[in-house]
């Protein structure tokens, strides 16, 4: 559980601003790597992707009928409190 004054990203939401980064705005990829490393690594901790927040997803995505990924965003948030 975190602090909070935390910020918490999912893996998930850094997988999607990197590809955004790079298919919507036609950023190279190692300059988009730079960009979230330099901007995003020093200010957030991760939110790894576990079978517990995989299993939440599943459960999540039934229920409420989002897609997959959009799933993995909440069920990660909601573990990360």
């Amino acid at each position: 559980m975190y602090n909070e004054d935390d910020i918490v990203v999912s893996v998930q939401v850094l997988n999607k601003l990197h590809f955004n980064m790079v298919r919507k705005f036609k950023i190279d990829d190692d300059i988009a790597f730079k960009a979230i490393q330099e901007n995003v690594f020093t200010i957030a901790s991760f939110e790894t992707l576990t079978a517990q927040i995989y299993t939440k997803a599943v459960q999540i995505r039934e229920q409420y009928n989002i897609s997959y990924w959009d799933s993995l965003v909440v069920a990660s948030a909601l573990e990360s409190g």
